[in-house]
């Protein structure tokens, strides 16, 4: 968490896993996008995996392995950590009232959370996830 400090940071809780391959996998390519252009900005990026094969020790090693091919398979630049633990619960999981991930999290530069969005967004093939960028960008400082 050292390195998320004074920075916006987005969290994006979602399976990280290559099969099936459902959507929201396009999403995390305009993820990626906004980690790639907005280094000088001080945006902090992070894919959580949040397979729930991972809490178990006979599946874990399935599920990192299958994050890893389709992190590979998209090309991603930002880090994915492993939700070895359930840390997607202390956010809130949207998956114990029966909703599915993917969730977004915003966390502003004060460490607060400043924006907290379950399911995926709408998508601009021009312009990305228009809405998440938005609030990057409020939250960043940036000029609209």
């Amino acid at each position: 968490w050292s390195q998320t400090d004074g920075k916006v940071t987005v969290l994006h809780f979602w399976e990280y896993r290559d099969t099936p391959l459902e959507e929201p996998y396009g999403q995390i390519a305009y993820l990626d996008f906004l980690f790639r252009n907005r280094p000088a900005e001080d945006v902090v990026v992070l894919g959580v995996c949040a397979n729930q094969r991972l809490q178990d020790p006979e599946t874990e090693l399935k599920a990192i392995l299958s994050a890893k091919k389709l992190v590979a398979f998209m090309n991603l630049s930002y880090p994915i950590l492993a939700d070895h633990a359930g840390g997607v619960r202390q956010f809130g999981d949207p998956r114990a009232t029966g909703a599915k991930l993917p969730l977004f999290v915003v966390i502003g530069k004060d460490g607060k959370i400043v924006h907290y969005h379950v399911g995926t967004y709408e998508v601009n093939r021009d312009r990305g996830l228009e809405e998440l960028e938005a609030i990057v960008k409020k939250a960043v400082g940036s000029p609209e």
